[in-house]
């Protein structure tokens, strides 16, 4: 059995929960734990990408996956979005890619380390989630409108609310395969709407945008 933490009041249907740990450190330390995640969590240290996971499994063999991250002296706080998806494939708001036995994240530090105590967590509002119609096998679609909390990520703003903790009976299997690459990939060059690269690529895309009005992305 391993004990597992989930929103207090978690909404019917898709959600994104974001969990946070405040922690302060004397000395520059080691941040050592491993953690699992249903459906699958990114971690943020400081606002800034530290990992995500666990590897896709299956609800009859599920994984964690292993951190360790050199922290400095001070206040810090570690954030993880947790994609909480509805698991009915006739509503096609799951993950397809990832199976699901009951959301929640999960957090066990190295032993003598004892930084990651005191968790709290908020709703990603302003978040709304559309069947990926005419595409098949990817997530929902995730509309982002007003109420949305910018900082979240950060651990700031926002109102956060209690953890509810469980006892979850699934095995934990450590992982089969090396962490994912997480390389900057440039395109070979550009046209109106059309990204080209020298070579089959599979990538995760990054997005920045200024000012106000409205953006519309497909990417496949």
């Amino acid at each position: 059995m391993s004990k597992w933490m989930i929103p207090a009041v978690s909404p019917a249907g898709t959600y994104m929960a974001v969990f946070r740990c405040r922690f302060e450190t004397e000395t520059e330390s080691t941040l050592s734990f491993r953690f699992s995640a249903d459906n699958r969590a990114q971690l943020f240290l400081d606002g800034e990408r530290l990992t995500d996971g666990p590897e896709r499994g299956a609800a009859q063999y599920w994984y964690y996956q292993n951190v360790a991250a050199q922290v400095a002296a001070g206040r810090h706080v570690l954030t993880a979005r947790v994609m909480c998806l509805e698991p009915d494939l006739k509503k096609r708001q799951c993950a397809y890619a990832q199976m699901s036995i009951r959301h929640g994240f999960f957090l066990e530090e190295s032993a003598g380390t004892a930084l990651l105590r005191d968790w709290d967590c908020q709703i990603e509002d302003g978040c709304t989630y559309e069947v990926p119609f005419p595409d098949w096998g990817t997530f929902p679609r995730v509309k982002v409108g007003a109420g949305h909390n910018p900082r979240i990520l950060y651990g700031e703003g926002g109102v956060w609310s209690p953890v509810r903790w469980f006892e979850d009976d699934r095995e934990l299997h450590e992982p089969d395969l090396p962490p994912m690459r997480y390389d900057a990939v440039e395109p070979e060059f550009r046209r109106p709407g059309l990204f080209y690269f020298p070579t089959y690529v599979c990538a995760w895309t990054r997005w920045h945008f200024t000012g106000h009005g409205s953006v519309k992305v497909r990417w496949s």
